[in-house]
């Protein structure tokens, strides 16, 4: 399983099991949890401008009331009008990690309108995350089973969906903004025996939201492409 925290920017954990493992391609290695002495590992992946890509369309081009619009706005066309957006404002972090690059628009026509602009700024908030799951995915050899999702961008059903697709995979949305403080209570309930062990806490409802792939694969494959190549014109 892999759970992506959507904030300022995106935290992206991938659980690689007991063994640890290391990648070649900018994601680290981090001690996930310890439980009866046995450690288990994860990788993770940061990105730097995902959430503040929506406070960025609000706060400076004041294209957006609130960032809860930008959903509203996306799912009024049919697709991003040609559109795609780069969000690399500070340089790109995990995988690519060049500090040096700059976000960029591709695709502007005049019959571009703010709804395909809001839409493709959620997709590139999708993209930058894909690319780390896609790259965590290779290196740990291991298939990705789940993707879980926290913050305040979970509650953007147009970019869960997005997420879900691009992955081909069920993504399930907390309804709660911020599950840290809930890992921290279920660890302590584990390490003093309130809890008996993760299979227990699994059957505790919390509260998600479930997003099934909807996107065919061949459509993805398109429109994954499209994006890789603006990023490689943004890293030339």
């Amino acid at each position: 399983m892999a759970k992506i925290t959507f904030g300022t920017g995106s935290s992206i954990l991938m659980n690689i099991g007991h063994e640890k493992k290391f990648s070649e391609n900018g994601i680290v290695t981090a001690l996930a949890w310890v439980l009866q002495g046995e450690p288990t590992y994860a990788f993770e992946g940061i990105t730097n401008f995902t959430g503040a890509v929506v406070a960025w369309l609000k706060d400076q081009l004041n294209l957006i009331p609130s960032a809860e619009a930008s959903e509203a706005l996306a799912v009024s066309v049919p697709d991003n009008g040609g559109v795609i957006f780069v969000p690399s404002f500070v340089g790109f972090s995990a995988p690519y990690w060049r500090s040096d690059v700059q976000g960029a628009i591709f695709g502007l026509t005049p019959g571009v309108t703010k709804e395909h602009i809001a839409r493709a700024a959620l997709e590139g908030i999708g993209f930058t995350v894909t690319d780390v799951l896609r790259v965590m995915g290779k290196d740990a050899g291991i298939p990705l089973l789940q993707l879980n999702a926290d913050g305040g961008a979970a509650r953007n059903r147009f970019l869960m969906q997005f997420v879900a697709d691009l992955n081909q995979r069920e993504l399930w949305a907390s309804n709660l903004v911020d599950l840290s403080a809930l890992g921290a209570v279920f660890s302590g309930g584990l390490a003093v025996g309130t809890y008996r062990g993760l299979d227990e806490l699994r059957q505790i409802e919390t509260g998600f939201s479930k997003y099934a792939p909807q996107m065919p694969k061949d459509k993805v494959d398109e429109i994954y492409a499209g994006w890789l190549d603006a990023v490689k014109k943004i890293l030339s």
